[in-house]
C-alpha cells in the first residue's frame, strides 16, 4: 500500500527558475541573432516515457526563459517521433512520482525526500532481485530534478499534435519541426522551430560497404532566413562502432552543406588533445575491454583540417558531455561562417538530469545590415 501512487493533486506548483541552469542574458544590440540548442535525448532508451517527457519540457523551458534571441532552435538527436498518449501527458505532474516496472508493470512509488540507499532498500524489500536498480535510479533522478525546478506548465495540447516530438515543440512554442528518420520512422533527428521563414530537408546518409552491420543514420538540416540573413542547420547523429563509418558520414555532409552553416549533434568521436596521456590510455583500455574499436581522432581531424570552428572548446577548458566521461558532443561552426557576418557571443555546455547527454548552447549574431 506504501508504494500506490497517490492521489492527484488540485494542482501543480508554479514554475520557478533554477539560476544554474540560466544562461547569461545578452544585451547587445543586433541585427539578428539564435540560440541553438543540441542535445541527445535517447528517446529509444525511454522506457518512462511520461515522465521523460514532463522532463524535457521542464528543461527547454527552464533554459529559455531569460533568453531574448530572435529565434530559438532546438536540435533534437534520437528524439521519439511516436504517437503520444495525451491523456498521460496532461496528467503527468500529479503521476510522475509513480513509475511502472517489468512486463508485469509493477506499480512502485518514488519518494524523492529518500536517498538513493534507501529507495534500493525499499525496492529490494517489495520485489525482490526481479528488477534493475539503476532503471528505477534514472526515473528517481528525473523526478528530484522536477521537484528541484517545482516545474508546471501548460499542458492543454493542440488538436494538431500528431507525435510527441509535436507535443514538445508545442509546449515550447516551436511548432515548426524537421524530423529525419534514422532506424526507423520512429527514432531519428529533429529540428525545431518557431522562424515562419523555414525549409527543412531530411536525408539519409549512405552505409559504407565494409563488410560490417552498419545502422541507417540520417542529417535533419534547416535553412532559416532572417531578414536579409541565411543560416544552415545540420543535425546529426553519426555511426557508434565504427570511426571509418563515422567519416564517411560527416563526408557526405561536408559535401552538401551551403555557408554559412553549423553542424551540429552526437559524433561519438573523440579527439585526443583533449585528454591527458593517463586519460587517453584509460579510454583505449574500456574500448578494449567491451570490444570496441580503438579510440581515433579521424572525424575531428576532418573538421579542423577543413577550417570548422569548435566555439566551446575555444571558450572553456574540455567537459564531458556523456556519461561515459568523453566529450563526444559538438557544434562547428563552418569555415566562412564570420564571412557572412555570424559570429558566436556564447557558448556552453549545460547539465541535465533528463538524459545521460549534457546540452550544448550557443548562441550567435549577425550584426551586418
Amino acid at each position: 500500500a506504501n508504494d500506490a501512487c497517490p492521489a492527484p493533486k488540485s494542482g501543480p506548483p508554479a514554475f520557478q527558475a533554477h539560476e544554474s541552469l540560466l544562461l547569461n542574458r545578452n544585451t547587445t544590440s543586433m541585427a539578428a541573432t539564435a540560440t541553438i540548442v543540441a542535445l541527445n535525448v535517447h528517446g529509444w532508451r525511454d522506457r518512462h516515457s511520461r515522465i521523460q517527457s514532463m522532463a524535457q519540457l521542464a528543461f527547454f523551458k527552464h533554459l529559455f526563459q531569460d533568453d531574448t534571441a530572435t529565434i530559438r532552435i532546438v536540435t533534437l538527436q534520437e528524439v521519439k517521433n511516436t504517437m503520444p498518449s495525451i491523456a498521460s501527458l496532461q496528467h503527468g505532474f500529479e503521476y510522475q512520482s509513480c513509475i511502472r516496472l517489468g512486463k508485469d508493470k509493477h506499480l512502485f512509488r518514488l519518494d524523492t525526500s529518500e536517498s538513493a540507499s534507501a529507495l534500493a532498500a525499499r525496492l529490494a524489500r517489495t520485489f525482490g532481485d526481479q528488477h534493475d536498480f539503476n532503471e528505477v535510479l534514472q526515473a528517481y533522478k528525473t523526478v528530484r530534478y522536477l521537484d528541484k525546478l517545482q516545474v508546471s506548465a501548460d499542458l492543454e495540447c493542440q488538436h494538431s499534435v500528431t507525435t510527441e516530438l509535436d507535443w514538445l515543440c508545442q509546449q515550447l512554442g516551436l511548432p515548426l519541426q524537421g524530423f529525419a528518420p534514422a532506424l526507423d520512422f520512429s527514432f531519428g533527428n529533429a529540428i525545431c522551430t518557431s522562424q515562419a521563414n523555414v525549409a527543412f530537408t531530411p536525408f539519409q546518409l549512405s552505409k559504407l560497404d565494409n563488410g560490417r552491420e552498419e545502422e541507417q543514420r540520417s542529417c535533419a538540416a534547416a535553412t532559416i532566413t532572417l531578414g536579409e540573413h541565411v543560416l544552415h542547420i545540420y543535425n546529426i547523429h553519426l555511426d557508434v562502432t565504427s570511426e571509418d563509418c563515422r567519416r564517411h558520414q560527416l563526408e557526405q555532409i561536408l559535401a552538401v552543406a551551403q555557408e554559412p552553416h553549423l553542424i551540429v549533434g552526437d559524433f561519438n568521436a573523440v579527439h585526443q588533445t583533449h585528454y591527458s596521456e593517463a586519460e587517453w590510455t584509460a579510454i583505449q583500455a574500456a574500448r578494449k575491454t567491451h570490444k570496441l574499436e580503438a579510440a581515433r581522432s579521424d572525424v575531428i581531424e576532418l573538421l579542423l583540417h577543413a577550417g570548422y570552428k569548435d566555439p566551446i572548446a575555444e571558450r572553456r577548458a574540455h567537459e564531458a558531455t556523456c556519461e561515459y566521461g568523453t566529450r563526444i558532443d559538438y557544434a562547428w561552426t563552418s569555415p566562412s561562417f564570420g564571412d557572412y557576418g555570424w559570429s558566436v557571443y556564447s557558448a556552453s555546455i549545460v547539465p541535465t538530469d533528463t538524459t545521460d547527454h549534457k546540452a550544448l548552447v550557443v548562441k550567435v549574431a549577425n550584426s551586418k545590415s
